[in-house]
């Protein structure tokens, strides 16, 4: 079996991380795997994590009749924030576009397969999936947590609040600040970049604060491999104060590494049952003091963490990926003329609502390429 995995080009997401894990961990079980692009090779299946239309477009028109698995990254509810009003509508009908000519969609956690649910022309592709985190490498590593301090020169009696997340508001990004304001005894840092987005909201404050000197929250922009195992190491509480979320990968690699997290009070994160949460600013600044201050309840939610990490391991979520590969190949498609009619009429219709005007249909693309890529 040769699948596609369509996963954009930025390294620094937790779409690209996410797809790396399992491109490896498909490998090993003997599925071939080609990474964005198939090389003019025939492929079995086409799985798509990023819908991003440079990548997305392209790979079907190339493979045109090959089935398509796509996991859900992003959803009509976090567009949000992310596109201007004028827009928002094009990209919630592209997004609708990508689900109809899927032949599975992936849902990352039961809140986003109950948000798809109320679509009637999709509800039946609907297939739930937690994104897994590999144990072999996300580990506790007290030395490796040790050169993070010495790195950024962070004494060993200072307590480290960390986050790992793209720097947006989305993110709750301003939340974090403040609450580093409020606490200046423990040491906050944020692992991770700007989106390259030129619509992102408030991206001038974001960039303002990185460039403060006084700063309470120290920036260390994006980290992989071994350097961000180090970060996740060093730290005495993952703190996530996420707005919005499909999943949240950043949060089981922290339990992994046994760290006591505490989340945002969402419908999404209820998977979690091993964190903390929070509703408000308030209870995410009593619950941070009382996570760092008492050592029973920090060792006691280490131990949660840890155990909890365990249900989403690796290995388990490739041997069920691959049982949906091998389901969606043994089902009939529609015939060739039957598949291009509804393709070419979605097309049309995606046409017709982006513009009352004939502008070219590839304008459109490089604008909302813009929009998905980065922004995990």
């Amino acid at each position: 079996m040769r699948v596609l995995m369509i996963a954009g080009n930025s390294k620094a997401s937790g779409i690209f991380t996410y797809t790396a894990a399992i491109t490896e961990g498909l490998r090993k079980k003997g599925i071939e795997v080609e990474l964005n692009s198939a090389n003019g090779r025939k492929c079995d299946l086409i799985h798509v994590q990023n819908c991003s239309p440079e990548k997305f477009l392209p790979a079907i028109v190339q493979n045109f009749g090959t089935p398509i698995i796509t996991t859900t990254q992003m959803t009509e509810r976090e567009l949000a924030g992310l596109v201007p009003n004028a827009l928002a509508r094009s990209a919630r009908h592209y997004l609708n576009f990508v689900y109809r000519c899927s032949d599975k969609i992936i849902c990352c956690s039961e809140a986003v397969k109950n948000e798809l649910e109320p679509k009637a022309h999709i509800s039946h592709k609907l297939l739930y999936l937690p994104h897994p985190v590999d144990l072999e490498r996300f580990h506790p590593d007290e030395k490796l947590g040790a050169e993070f301090r010495k790195k950024y020169a962070i004494p060993k009696n200072r307590k480290i609040v960390l986050c790992v997340a793209t720097l947006q508001q989305r993110k709750g990004i301003f939340e974090f600040c403040r609450l580093a304001k409020i606490l200046p005894q423990y040491q906050f840092v944020w692992v991770g970049n700007i989106p390259q987005v030129f619509t992102l909201k408030r991206k001038e404050e974001i960039e303002s604060m990185m460039a403060d000197k006084k700063s309470c929250v120290l920036f260390t922009g994006f980290l992989s491999g071994k350097e961000l195992l180090s970060a996740l190491n060093s730290a005495d509480l993952f703190l996530f104060p996420s707005l919005s979320e499909t999943f949240g990968l950043a949060i089981i690699e922290a339990a992994a590494c046994g760290l006591p997290v505490l989340l945002r009070d969402l419908p999404v994160f209820r998977m979690f049952e091993f964190a903390e949460k929070f509703s408000n600013e308030g209870e995410m600044l009593k619950k941070t003091v009382k996570i760092l201050e008492d050592s029973r309840l920090n060792k006691m939610l280490r131990k949660k963490s840890l155990r909890c990490a365990e249900k989403f391991s690796l290995e388990n979520h490739a041997e069920r990926l691959i049982g949906i590969y091998r389901q969606t190949l043994s089902q009939k498609r529609p015939v060739f003329g039957i598949y291009f009619d509804l393709w070419m009429r979605n097309m049309d219709e995606l046409r017709a609502r982006i513009s009352d005007s004939r502008q070219q249909f590839s304008t459109y693309i490089e604008k909302m390429d813009s929009y998905f890529r980065d922004v995990k």
